[in-house]
């Protein structure tokens, strides 16, 4: 069963939250508790994941009752569980998946899928490495390091909006905020509601004492009244999603209350004149896992490559065994077929760059077969500025002297880097951005290529703020 709300959208604001309370309010009349997170709705649908809190719907201040109601029980949670006992569900919940063979579900996995145009294998891949990770108990280790082994006296609420995010980052949230036993509201978009609901319904099988401590819901873009009253209410508002929302949720928080944005971001890939041309096959079968994993859609997929190369054939060669190493990737996992218009869009770009390099810019471009996955490497043997990428699928391969060029093409993209991955022994990337690195809090993964979209759980170097910034002082 599925009850769209769409009969007056487009007009007023108030009016269309109007209809969807109405709606909203017959909706979960006539549906059982039980079926109400396992449906599929359209874009313009609202859904809910507790029924702990259904006294509160529908009425227009329920985000903020919603909050107040949650926090109160997260205070009473702490009273009962530690966060290693709460620890120890998460760890269960993670064995179990792995041993299921099914980590994502079926139903979640492939909404995942769709709303993302991954391939399946490769979000199989993915979360069930970080499964591992968490089952090993690596939570553990990060809130000894990070909080000891003292339990501190958290936030009591959390707002947190998933806005087209992975599976992992909006679950790795949640579990955060379960032991923090800080009551979470999680805005969740299409593409992670699946995941994220299937994780939280394993998690109150486990333990049901859990249950109240985490709400996820979905609700039009137009009732934006809601999520303000979410921000204002929230001790803490925790945001992933485009440079749009950020600063639109920023607006709306109150500057005495903790806020944390993770937008749109880059990564890049640094390899000194010291690696071997011999080495070059196994370290560019290492940057097209970075690329392929996620189709090169997330912040953590590399788009630029830098080498150190003073004699000029060094990063060509290296641009050749990229080139090879996509293809051969492609024949594992192919690459999902890209939509109308980013395929007009890829092949304009290639089409542009094929153009340069025959006006004597130097590019060169290597193009992967259409039935092998669609992927695109580009060698720069100079270049002035950073080319756009104006889709996914390109990786630049650029010729640089020192690392001082690669500062200078590198500053138009200074506080947007996600993760850089180093290769030889270049100089550390710290010394490359120079003194504004550290005063911009800038939360750079640095790591080895082949390892950059499996980052650690510590929030930090994933963009989010450190554990200790929901520590109250």
């Amino acid at each position: 069963m599925r009850m769209v709300v769409s009969a007056c959208w487009g007009v007023h604001p108030a009016l269309n939250c109007g209809v969807a309370l109405w709606a909203l309010s017959s909706w979960r009349r006539a549906i059982p508790v039980g079926e109400r997170d396992r449906m599929v709705p359209s874009a313009l649908e609202i859904r809910y994941s507790s029924p702990v809190y259904d006294d509160l719907w529908p009425c227009a201040d329920w985000a903020s009752r919603l909050i107040q109601q949650g926090g109160a029980r997260s205070a009473r949670l702490r009273m009962r569980r530690s966060w290693r006992q709460v620890g120890d569900v998460l760890r269960a919940v993670a064995t179990d998946w792995l041993k299921s063979g099914d980590p994502l579900r079926g139903e979640a996995e492939a909404a995942v899928v769709r709303g993302h145009g991954l391939a399946p294998g490769l979000v199989h891949e993915t979360f069930t490495r970080w499964l591992r990770r968490v089952a090993a108990g690596e939570l553990f280790d990060l809130w000894e390091r990070e909080l000891g082994a003292t339990d501190a006296d958290c936030i009591q609420s959390l707002f947190a909006v998933f806005a087209g995010t992975l599976a992992e980052p909006a679950i790795q949230t949640v579990c955060h905020a379960l032991m923090m036993r800080t009551f979470l509201l999680g805005r969740a978009s299409l593409r992670e509601w699946g995941a994220v609901a299937a994780w939280m319904r394993a998690v109150v099988r486990a333990d049901p004492e859990l249950g109240p401590s985490v709400v996820l819901a979905t609700w039009p873009t137009a009732c934006s009244q809601w999520t303000q009253a979410a921000c204002a209410g929230a001790e803490g508002t925790l945001v992933f999603g485009g440079d749009a929302a950020v600063a639109a949720l920023r607006a709306w928080t109150p500057p005495d209350r903790r806020f944390s944005a993770r937008g749109h971001r880059v990564s890049v890939i640094g390899v000194t004149s010291d690696v071997a041309e011999n080495e070059f096959a196994d370290l560019a079968e290492r940057i097209s896992l970075d690329m392929v994993i996620h189709d090169q859609k997330g912040c953590l997929s590399p788009q630029y490559c830098f080498v150190e190369d003073r004699q000029g054939v060094h990063a060509g060669r290296l641009a050749e065994s990229l080139a090879d190493a996509l293809r051969m990737r492609g024949r594992v996992w192919p690459a999902p077929p890209l939509g109308e218009d980013e395929m007009v869009a890829w092949r304009l770009a290639l089409e542009r760059w094929r153009v340069e390099s025959a006006l004597g810019a130097g590019v060169f471009a290597f193009e992967e077969p259409a039935g092998a996955g669609r992927f695109g490497v580009m060698y720069h043997p100079e270049l002035e500025r950073l080319p756009g990428n104006p889709v996914h699928r390109f990786m630049h391969v650029i010729a640089v002297r020192d690392g001082a060029e690669a500062a200078r093409l590198l500053q138009p993209l200074h506080g947007r880097i996600a993760a850089v991955a180093h290769a030889g022994k270049w100089m550390d990337f710290t010394a490359w951005l120079g003194d504004e690195w550290d005063s911009a809090d800038l939360s750079i993964r640095v790591c080895a290529p082949g390892e950059m979209q499996d980052p650690p759980l510590i929030w930090q170097d994933g963009g989010c703020p450190n554990l200790r910034e929901w520590v109250r002082a």
